[in-house]
């Protein structure tokens, strides 16, 4: 399913444009140009151009054979870019960008226009996780509760294992030691599938499919996966859609939006599958400036609704304002753990102290 509705069409689009180029270099090398240009030695016609116009000093047959190739390419490449352009479009004609004024107006008008229902959080468990690449350890003995419907930060420098972590919270990579708990019970025994209808995560590069609308994105898992029909799943994407404020733009792809409208489209992506708790990946770290406050508003919204989220991010402000409890990781270690204003303002470790005195 995956090859047939993700891998295929992606894979088509990259590689159609260099097809067609050698195509259009065999059409000049080979003897399909014999062929058509009805020669009878077994020269190619540019050559046979090239040799008359040195004998006689006559142009005229160098650029009939160059207007040939041209009448064989140019309708081809156009063939090729309308596809082209279709798969990474859809029918829907070029649209003028966002500014950032429209899209931060999108988010701030939902509270008033959209009250959305409570939502319901589990609670995730960490006992002494470990996970290796091969001989290097990424995560040493991580232990960590997180209540049902409460909000965790994760901060700490590059590199000390903080989306790693996530990783092994949905499976996307196996730890090597420990176990998570999930209301209670192991998820190390689950199937990854039963495990993701229950975690969704939100990844830092968006990984929305190019060649699916913004509506289709949202319904993908749904039909497919959930096994819904075609109807309600399109309630579901449009009524997820509208409570991120892109109702307006369903029908678009991936490419016409923003990078802040992509990333809203992937949490409402990861929220159409109901799930308890919900990882956030640095999100806000590849949208410009302007953009991040909508995305994390939204992430507020949610923490607010009770949804248990444990967040990666670099966003100190957020991370104080919202969260209900932080976490310091270096060198795959929680160093500390704490409420907000502990952490920010009477943190205990030499580490800690230094690294908010670099990021503050």
């Amino acid at each position: 399913m995956g090859m047939r509705l993700v891998v295929i069409p992606q894979g088509i689009r990259r590689v159609l444009p260099a097809l067609v180029n050698q195509f259009i270099g065999n059409i000049k090398d080979s003897s399909l140009v014999y062929f058509l240009g009805l020669l009878p030695n077994e020269r190619e016609l540019f050559r046979v151009g090239q040799d008359a116009a040195v004998d006689s000093g006559n142009l005229s047959p160098l650029l009939l054979a160059g207007v040939f190739y041209l009448l064989i390419t140019v309708p081809l490449t156009h063939v090729v870019n309308y596809f082209d352009a279709r798969m990474r479009s859809g029918r829907r004609p070029a649209t003028e960008a966002t500014s950032g004024l429209e899209e931060a107006s999108e988010v701030k008008s939902l509270p008033a226009t959209a009250p959305l229902p409570e939502l319901r959080g589990g609670q995730l468990e960490l006992a002494g996780l470990g996970m290796a690449y091969g001989e290097l350890q990424v995560l040493r003995d991580v232990s960590l509760v997180m209540p049902a419907g409460s909000v965790t930060c994760i901060i700490g420098p590059s590199g000390s294992g903080k989306s790693t972590l996530l990783r092994c919270l949905n499976r996307l990579v196996e730890p090597t030691a420990g176990d998570i708990l999930l209301d209670g019970e192991s998820v190390l025994s689950w199937k990854p599938d039963r495990l993701r209808r229950r975690i969704g995560m939100v990844f830092q590069q968006f990984n929305l499919f190019p060649d699916h609308t913004a509506r289709a994105n949202v319904e993908l898992a749904l039909r497919k996966v959930q096994r819904k029909p075609m109807q309600d799943a399109r309630a579901t994407a449009a009524r997820h859609l509208g409570a991120v404020g892109l109702a307006a733009r369903a029908d678009h792809r991936p490419q016409s939006l923003s990078g802040g409208q992509q990333q809203r489209v992937a949490i409402a992506r990861a929220l159409a599958l109901d799930p308890e708790i919900m990882l956030f990946d640095e999100v806000t770290s590849a949208l410009d400036p302007e953009l991040v406050k909508g995305v994390l508003n939204l992430m507020s919204d949610l923490g607010r609704r009770g949804m248990t989220m444990v967040v990666v991010t670099h966003e100190m402000h957020f991370a104080r304002s919202v969260a209900d409890q932080v976490v310091f990781m270096d060198e795959g270690r929680i160093v500390e753990v704490g409420p907000p204003d502990e952490i920010f303002t009477h943190p205990r470790s030499a580490r800690l102290q230094r690294f908010l005195s670099e990021v503050l």
